[in-house]
């Protein structure tokens, strides 16, 4: 892939999460519950991946039996001790509260959100490819690109040279 390519890849990413950030922001996610609270005739509201609970915001992304294990695995990696966001609202508070004291840059909650949205993703091969998936190839994604940004990052910043 040339250096063009990989360019408007990185950039379509960064839109397509951050536009996803602004819907959960907004309470715009097409969950299955709020599909269903506004009359939209569902087969099962159901979460896609557990098939235990309703889904709505806070189980999809952040409740979920099967997400959960994942955030706690994300959260070993980083070494922080703060666990996982309880809920959406907890996330964007944090998101929030984060850019203004770093003045808008912060690995953790870009990386963060980047995460949410892969958790995002998956949720719709479920519910709409008839595709459970493995939600730990989620981390495994995640982890690859995370390094991709930190080696960018580093070039950028002249830290290592641009051979790698």
């Amino acid at each position: 892939m040339g250096e063009v390519e990989e360019l408007e890849r990185r950039l379509q990413d960064w839109v397509l999460v951050n536009v996803f950030v602004w819907r959960v922001k907004v309470d715009r996610i097409p969950t299955r519950s709020a599909l269903n609270e506004r009359g939209i005739d569902l087969d099962t509201v159901l979460c896609p991946r557990c098939g235990d609970c309703v889904e709505d915001l806070d189980h999809d992304l952040v409740g979920c039996r099967k997400v959960k294990k994942f955030w706690e695995r994300l959260v070993k990696w980083w070494g922080k001790d703060v666990g996982y966001a309880v809920t959406p609202s907890d996330l964007i508070q944090e998101h929030e509260e984060i850019l203004k004291a770093t003045k808008g840059i912060s690995w953790w909650v870009e990386e963060k959100w980047y995460f949410v949205y892969l958790v995002w993703t998956h949720r719709n091969k479920a519910a709409f490819g008839n595709e459970k998936g493995r939600v730990q190839d989620l981390f495994i994604k995640w982890q690859m690109v995370v390094f991709e940004w930190l080696i960018e990052g580093a070039k950028r910043w002249q830290l290592i040279g641009s051979s790698g």
